[in-house]
């Protein structure tokens, strides 16, 4: 009967203690990894942010619309997988501050939105700008992208993973029939932060997500 138990002890206990063992060590170190991550988007949110304002302000300026209506910023981190073919390797936090601007304008297509080139470039390293004309019906239609157009009355991204930093996105357009809309996105940062402590076999996405308190929400 002895060697009974301890066969189950070494097939069952001692893979338990050790499984066991390895997720919680797992949880300690994603969750250092989740500071180094939250100092790393402290120290680059306001470079990030500072780009953004003065990328969109060029780009609203070179157009020749007149001011904006609507100016607004917003953090947003997400999980994302580092691949190797099919198979997930690890996760990286990354974050990227979006600016938005929108203005009013008299003309514009008859019904959702199109793209317009732009004026001013930015390196696509760092990240990119986009234009769309487009009328408001098209801008606030509950699936705008089905004309060609950007989302711009709620907030993209899972709940919770995307913060306004400064401004506010507005509720409706109904101060003009049409509105130019200029998006920056300036990349923050990129912070591995390991898989899930409790994987064994494949990578899963760690527990926990980016922390959006980092920085001040506004300047």
């Amino acid at each position: 009967m002895r060697w009974v138990l301890r066969v189950l002890t070494v097939l069952v206990v001692v893979p338990l203690v050790l499984y066991v063992g390895h997720g919680l060590v797992r949880t300690v170190q994603i969750g250092q990894a989740r500071d180094d991550a939250r100092a790393e988007l402290v120290a680059a949110l306001p470079a990030a942010r500072d780009t953004a304002t003065e990328v969109t302000g060029r780009v609203v300026g070179a157009l020749e619309v007149g001011p904006p209506r609507h100016r607004w910023q917003e953090l947003t981190c997400t999980d994302d997988s580092i691949d190797a073919g099919w198979v997930v390797q690890d996760y990286e936090q990354v974050c990227v501050v979006h600016a938005y601007a929108l203005v009013p304008v008299t003309d514009g297509p008859a019904a959702g939105c199109t793209g317009e080139g732009t004026p001013v470039d930015i390196d696509p390293a760092r990240g990119w700008v986009s234009v769309h004309r487009g009328t408001a019906d098209g801008l606030t239609a509950e699936d705008p992208w089905k004309g060609g157009c950007p989302r711009v009355v709620d907030s993209p991204g899972r709940p919770g993973w995307t913060r306004v930093l400064d401004g506010e996105r507005p509720s409706t357009l109904d101060a003009s029939s049409h509105w130019v809309l200029v998006t920056t996105e300036v990349g923050a940062t990129r912070t591995r932060v390991g898989c899930s402590a409790w994987g064994v076999v494949f990578c899963g996405e760690p527990a926990g997500g980016p922390d959006l308190a980092a920085g001040p929400a506004s300047p």
